[in-house]
Protein backbone atom coordinates (compact mmCIF):
# COMPACT_ATOMS: atom_id res chain seq x y z
CA UNK A 1 0.00 0.00 0.00
CA UNK A 2 3.18 2.32 1.00
CA UNK A 3 4.50 1.85 -2.69
CA UNK A 4 1.55 3.43 -4.55
CA UNK A 5 0.79 6.22 -2.13
CA UNK A 6 4.42 6.99 -1.74
CA UNK A 7 3.72 9.87 -4.25
CA UNK A 8 0.91 11.38 -3.17
CA UNK A 9 2.91 11.24 0.64
CA UNK A 10 5.81 13.42 -1.21
CA UNK A 11 3.21 15.84 -2.65
CA UNK A 12 0.67 16.06 0.07
CA UNK A 13 4.08 16.39 3.00
CA UNK A 14 6.00 18.19 0.66
CA UNK A 15 3.40 21.50 0.81
CA UNK A 16 2.30 21.25 4.71
CA UNK A 17 6.00 21.09 5.38
CA UNK A 18 6.75 23.61 3.27
CA UNK A 19 3.38 25.74 5.00
CA UNK A 20 4.03 24.62 8.64
CA UNK A 21 6.37 27.43 9.85
CA UNK A 22 3.41 30.17 8.10
CA UNK A 23 0.48 28.31 9.79
CA UNK A 24 2.53 28.42 13.30
CA UNK A 25 2.77 31.86 12.70
CA UNK A 26 -0.53 32.74 11.84
CA UNK A 27 -1.79 30.81 14.16
CA UNK A 28 0.55 33.09 17.08
CA UNK A 29 -1.42 36.25 15.28
CA UNK A 30 -4.81 34.97 15.66
CA UNK A 31 -3.72 34.33 19.23
CA UNK A 32 -3.36 38.03 19.88
CA UNK A 33 -6.92 38.31 19.43
CA UNK A 34 -9.20 37.81 22.33
CA UNK A 35 -12.25 37.46 19.62
CA UNK A 36 -10.66 34.21 18.57
CA UNK A 37 -9.13 32.94 21.47
CA UNK A 38 -12.11 32.83 23.08
CA UNK A 39 -13.84 31.13 20.09
CA UNK A 40 -11.08 28.27 20.21
CA UNK A 41 -11.32 28.18 23.93
CA UNK A 42 -14.99 27.23 23.48
CA UNK A 43 -14.45 24.34 20.80
CA UNK A 44 -11.59 23.04 23.10
CA UNK A 45 -14.17 22.95 26.01
CA UNK A 46 -16.54 21.45 24.07
CA UNK A 47 -14.24 18.39 22.79
CA UNK A 48 -13.17 18.44 26.27
CA UNK A 49 -9.78 19.57 26.24
CA UNK A 50 -8.14 21.43 29.07
CA UNK A 51 -4.35 21.87 27.92
CA UNK A 52 -3.33 25.24 27.19
CA UNK A 53 -4.77 26.52 24.11
CA UNK A 54 -1.25 27.34 21.96
CA UNK A 55 0.05 24.41 22.93
CA UNK A 56 -2.73 22.17 21.64
CA UNK A 57 -2.83 23.96 18.66
CA UNK A 58 0.65 23.51 18.14
CA UNK A 59 0.69 20.33 18.63
CA UNK A 60 -1.78 19.55 16.05
CA UNK A 61 -0.09 21.29 13.64
CA UNK A 62 3.11 19.46 14.38
CA UNK A 63 1.99 16.00 13.91
CA UNK A 64 1.80 15.21 10.21
CA UNK A 65 5.27 16.68 10.27
CA UNK A 66 6.32 13.90 12.88
CA UNK A 67 4.59 11.31 11.30
CA UNK A 68 6.09 11.46 8.02
CA UNK A 69 9.75 10.94 10.33
CA UNK A 70 8.11 8.29 11.57
CA UNK A 71 6.89 5.94 8.37
CA UNK A 72 10.32 5.16 7.42
CA UNK A 73 10.78 3.50 10.89
CA UNK A 74 8.11 1.64 10.94
CA UNK A 75 8.67 0.63 7.34
CA UNK A 76 12.30 -0.22 8.62
CA UNK A 77 11.15 -2.34 11.46
CA UNK A 78 8.84 -4.40 9.51
CA UNK A 79 11.83 -5.30 7.04
CA UNK A 80 13.30 -6.28 9.77
CA UNK A 81 11.27 -8.44 10.98
CA UNK A 82 10.56 -9.61 7.92
CA UNK A 83 12.02 -12.71 5.80
CA UNK A 84 13.51 -12.17 2.35
CA UNK A 85 11.75 -15.04 0.97
CA UNK A 86 7.82 -13.34 2.10
CA UNK A 87 6.03 -12.47 -0.67
CA UNK A 88 5.85 -8.67 0.34
CA UNK A 89 9.39 -8.39 1.14
CA UNK A 90 10.16 -6.36 -1.97
CA UNK A 91 7.34 -4.21 -1.77
CA UNK A 92 8.34 -3.34 1.99
CA UNK A 93 12.04 -2.22 0.74
CA UNK A 94 10.42 -0.16 -2.39
CA UNK A 95 7.82 1.81 0.42
CA UNK A 96 10.92 2.06 2.77
CA UNK A 97 13.48 3.47 0.15
CA UNK A 98 10.57 6.27 -0.90
CA UNK A 99 9.48 7.19 2.33
CA UNK A 100 13.40 7.58 3.64
CA UNK A 101 13.79 10.24 0.76
CA UNK A 102 10.39 11.72 1.42
CA UNK A 103 11.75 12.27 4.87
CA UNK A 104 15.14 13.69 3.37
CA UNK A 105 13.46 15.99 1.33
CA UNK A 106 11.14 17.42 3.56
Amino acid sequence: VFVSFVPRLREVYAVYCQNHDSAVAQLEKYMESPEIVEKLKNCLFKSGKEESLVWSLNSLLIKPVQRVLKYPLLLGKLVELSSQSDAGYKHLLQALEGLQTIAQDI
